[in-house]
């Protein structure tokens, strides 16, 4: 190669010169490298014999080529976003209405002996014959769960012990599976997505979440937010409503919280960001301090429902027996060092007599602002309110971003009131004077404690 050759080898890298270059370049002086990528510019006008070019040639240029093409083309985008309009509806879909939804993840916390595996297994046997179970509306308010198998995964109790109070709530134990003894999976392992796919459960119990998550730390927030996605995502995947059990610490059971409700387990609170619901669950006490039998279900978070459900009551003397409802107690009556102190047997009916001075006008009204202002003249829970508004038929309907009540729509004549000298409000229609009547018998019960003569209608 002489010297006009190296010279050009210096200025193209050697992969790209083709026998092409070095017959150009010995035989015409009108061959300048490019401006871009040292590559020769060859004259079109130039005549080159096609003897020249040999495979190996051809080979070497080829790769220099896709590459510069592949540079030229756009990337495909990693993510592409769904619009609001193409997303399905999807209407939502209780397991237990107003308790627990289905498709998704819902927590119950509590100490220990608080009576959460009793509460799992009458919901798992109740879903393997869809029985009934007690509801949050009235003492006599029953509801159906949804008819379907279920996965109890327990890490406290063996299979035998849960298979016994199954069959103590008369389950059909065909429609309910349990993991191997020993074999617990793991969440977001292969061994608990074969499990979902092979019961298509609609209820899965986690009973408790420590035994579930490895190594990671149930303090560790963004540890906890990686470790359950992969359950939510099964959850959501086969319509399963997820209920995990938790015990609350240490410090909460001695009854020195003091705080919100959905800080009461044991760990970050991630866990309770990614449950929809969240329930605490412990057992009353008697009159005297001791622990009562009963065991109340109360409401720390629901992100579905405007209202607080009541406490739902079980007992468990000689098996499992649902009670009723309360709407008094909360989920931080009961892990509290302070006595309840109860309320007048006459309290309903107080806020009843609120509740309808405020919306006599007949105008809407902030559902936030009745609540506050009844509760400041009446010192009462909000599910004495909730229940007070659904028995006179207030109407809860949203305007914008707010909610508003205001008392059902009624004729004009039917809306008018007066006043008598013992200000008590007497209706002109037969609707208000039931309303009317509810108003003396409150007032009627507090003079009576108090010593004074009762009014008459």
């Amino acid at each position: 190669m002489d010297n006009t050759t190296q010279n050009i080898s210096g200025i193209i890298p050697t992969e790209q010169i083709v026998t092409a270059n070095i017959y150009a370049a010995q035989n015409s002086p009108s061959i300048i490298p490019a401006a871009e990528n040292n590559a020769p510019i060859i004259p079109a006008e130039q005549n080159i014999p096609s003897n020249i070019y040999d495979t190996q040639s051809i080979t070497a240029i080829a790769p220099a080529a896709s590459a510069a093409s592949a540079a030229s083309t756009p990337p495909a985008p990693l993510i592409t976003p769904i619009w609001a309009s193409e997303v399905p509806d999807k209407p939502l879909e209780w397991f237990y209405p107003n308790v627990f939804v289905q498709g998704e993840l819902n927590g119950i916390q509590g100490i220990s002996a608080a009576g959460k595996t009793w509460l799992m297994c009458e919901l798992a046997a109740q879903t393997s014959t869809g029985g009934i179970v007690q509801g949050v509306n009235s003492e006599a308010d029953c509801v159906q769960l949804p008819y379907g198998k279920v996965l109890y995964l327990s890490g406290d109790d063996s299979n035998e012990r849960i298979k016994e109070r199954l069959v103590a709530r008369e389950a059909d134990l065909s429609k309910i599976a349990f993991a191997p003894e020993g074999k617990l999976p793991q969440i977001g392992s292969q061994e608990m997505e074969q499990l979902f796919v092979q019961t298509e459960p609609a209820l899965c119990v986690i009973d408790t979440i420590q035994h579930f998550i490895g190594k990671v730390s149930a303090n560790d927030m963004t540890g906890m937010t990686a470790a359950l996605q992969p359950l939510q995502a099964l959850a959501r995947k086969h319509n399963t409503a997820v209920i995990v059990i938790m015990h609350v610490s240490k410090y909460t059971a001695m009854g020195n919280n003091g705080g919100d409700s959905t800080t009461f387990y044991i760990g970050s609170y991630a866990i309770a960001g990614i449950f929809r619901t969240l329930w605490t669950l412990g057992r009353l006490k008697e009159s005297d301090g001791t622990a009562s039998t009963v065991r109340a279900l109360c409401q720390s978070k629901n992100n579905y429902v405007e209202f607080d459900p009541p406490a739902l009551l079980f007992e468990l003397r000689n098996g499992f027996r649902w009670i009723g409802i309360d709407e008094n107690i909360t989920a931080e009556d009961l892990y509290s060092k302070k006595k309840s102190k109860g309320r007048p047997a006459d309290k309903k009916d107080t806020v009843k007599i609120e509740v309808l001075k405020l919306l006599e006008n007949g105008e809407p009204m902030l559902s936030a602002e009745l609540e506050e202002k009844v509760k400041e003249l009446t010192n009462c829970h909000s599910n004495t309110i909730a229940a007070v508004k659904k028995e006179l038929g207030v109407e809860s309907f949203q305007s914008g971003r707010q909610w508003f009540s205001r008392l059902p729509r009624q004729t004009e004549t039917d809306a008018k009131l007066c006043e008598t000298e013992t200000d008590t409000q007497i209706c002109e229609t037969e609707t208000d004077t039931q309303i009317c009547q509810t108003e003396i018998n409150a007032q009627t019960t507090i003079n009576q404690k108090e010593g004074q003569e009762p009014q008459s209608a």
